[in-house]
């Protein structure tokens, strides 16, 4: 039986329509793909990410540890702040990605619901030093505001003036007498927020969202649609341990050239001062309604040059949009390209990732 946030029967009373993502039951739609849409892009769009995992890394050599098995510098990471790390093999194949905020006394992890157990699992295999791995995942709840209001929303109902700027800067933080973290993070292309939430008190955080004349629920098909416009790679989706982390374009966000070792570094070293990637994870824009599917092959002329990853129509662009990756000889924005799919080929041009990026 699939599993459930805490918010299901909220979500259900709002007249949600679900559908199983991995092993979860969570909300597609609400009051429809393009409504939601609007929402995110001129108001604030409210989104449940509880099924999300989380794990608190502890213990007096935690920095360190993690340092040494992340491509990021953990180091350099201050109390309030965080950053995007990948994790990868001896051979630089990526095992996990996830999102690092450094809470003063312990790491939270927080990473795709079906990479936890891996993640987990890799980390105690090498885990001979003073630091623990908990799983907090039934502990917090995890709730995201995006749009353009949104910002302004928060400083109106939060007991603090103050509020994260910086893309994964975070703080903690009071709404109607609830403590909560309040995380400065975007995936949609707007400005945007995550609030770490004691599961308990989780509906009543919502409750209180949702009395704000802005703000909409938002299932996860325009989740979708927002993350690939904004150029976000997915893992399970748009990369797992057949890639390499300079293939998938997130190089500048996930990799310190000077942080010293860790599992993988040779390889990546290599890769980025003396060869190069075979191929590279691009944007590509289509023309019409039609839209491909994951695994449809890329053709340039006779000539197969990658696949497709991920693919959706987007109301904003009035077309598909998709990403996938592409022999190195033809990433090129501005080349046309073929893409075979169940009902005939179908006419795209690769475009350089994001497709967008609000002008705020």
């Amino acid at each position: 039986m699939a599993r459930q946030t805490p918010l299901y029967t909220v979500h259900k009373s709002l007249g949600a329509t679900f559908r199983e993502y991995g092993e979860w039951e969570l909300p597609e739609t609400f009051t429809g793909i393009s409504s939601e849409y609007q929402t995110v892009r001129n108001q604030v769009g409210l989104m449940d990410l509880s099924f999300r995992g989380k794990i608190r890394l502890a213990g007096p050599e935690r920095t360190q540890f993690l340092h040494g098995m992340v491509t990021q510098d953990i180091k350099g990471i201050r109390e309030g702040f965080g950053a995007y790390a990948l994790m990868t093999d001896p051979k630089a194949h990526i095992l996990a990605d996830m999102k690092v905020y450094n809470l003063g006394d312990w790491f939270l992890l927080d990473v795709e619901p079906e990479l936890k157990n891996k993640v987990i699992t890799t980390l105690d295999k090498y885990l001979l030093v003073e630091a623990t791995l908990t799983d907090i995942s039934d502990q917090y709840g995890l709730l995201s505001l995006q749009g353009p209001k949104s910002e302004t929303l928060l400083r109106t109902l939060l007991s603090e003036p103050m509020i994260p700027v910086e893309e994964y800067q975070h703080l903690r933080s009071k709404l109607a007498g609830m403590e909560i973290i309040v995380i400065r993070t975007g995936y949609t292309g707007e400005v945007g927020f995550e609030l770490l939430v004691p599961q308990e008190q989780i509906k009543e955080v919502w409750d209180v969202l949702m009395l704000q004349d802005s703000v909409t629920p938002i299932g996860m098909e325009v989740l979708d649609i927002l993350r690939l416009e904004a150029g976000i790679p997915r893992y399970g989706i748009d990369m797992d341990e057949n890639n390499l982390p300079l293939e998938v374009g997130v190089e500048k966000q996930a990799i310190s050239y000077t942080k010293g070792c860790y599992i993988g570094q040779e390889v990546i070293a290599r890769m980025k001062y003396r060869g190069h990637a075979n191929r590279f994870l691009m944007g590509l824009k289509f023309q019409g309604e039609k839209v491909p599917q994951k695994k449809d092959r890329i053709r340039k002329e006779d000539k197969e040059i990658g696949w497709i990853t991920s693919a959706v129509f987007s109301p904003g662009f009035k077309s598909a949009l998709g990403m996938g990756y592409i022999h190195r000889e033809y990433a090129q924005p501005g080349n046309f390209v073929s893409v075979e799919t169940a009902q005939g080929p179908l006419e795209g041009e690769i475009v350089a990732l994001p497709f967008y990026k609000s002008s705020s």
